[in-house]
């Protein structure tokens, strides 16, 4: 964004692919964690900070520990010091096996993958996590040709 508040496309952020689809999630200090749909099998994310002129990126792309879905939309959202991803993590690019993973927030920003909750085996195609507060998540995902469920999940 330039000093005149108009925005203009930056480079790209992810060196080894391409990405579509980013969740952005803010950090405590500003900074604006993107997870994105991707070629690879391993959630990753890109960190950007901000500053009154300009947009600076200032990470590299970053892999977890977190296995998903090559080619599938994935959602994050950070509540507190935890930062969670709802994915699928079926191989060959098979949009099954939903999970959301639990990742703690450490103090440089780095994060820890601490947990791993199973939502279903069968069909989970693109999600959508929001916070419930006081009673844990809110979670939307694609479990058919059109369909959609809903599930409540409490905070892990």
């Amino acid at each position: 964004r330039d000093k005149a508040g108009r925005w203009h496309r930056s480079a790209n952020a992810t060196a080894d692919t391409w990405s579509s689809e980013g969740a952005p999630v803010v950090l405590p200090d500003g900074t604006v964690r993107v997870f994105y749909r991707d070629g690879f099998e391993v959630l990753r994310y890109t960190d950007y900070r901000f500053d009154d002129k300009e947009y600076i990126i200032t990470a590299r792309e970053v892999e977890t520990a977190a296995i998903k879905t090559a080619r599938n939309q994935l959602s994050a959202i950070r509540v507190g010091q935890e930062i969670y991803a709802s994915t699928a993590t079926g191989k060959n690019q098979q949009r099954t096996g939903g999970e959301i993973h639990t990742f703690a927030l450490n103090q440089e920003n780095t994060l820890t993958l601490v947990a791993t909750h199973s939502i279903t085996e069968n069909s989970y195609g693109y999600s959508c996590l929001a916070d419930l507060p006081g009673s844990g998540l809110a979670l939307l995902y694609e479990s058919g040709q059109g369909e959609i469920t809903f599930r409540r999940i409490g905070i892990m």
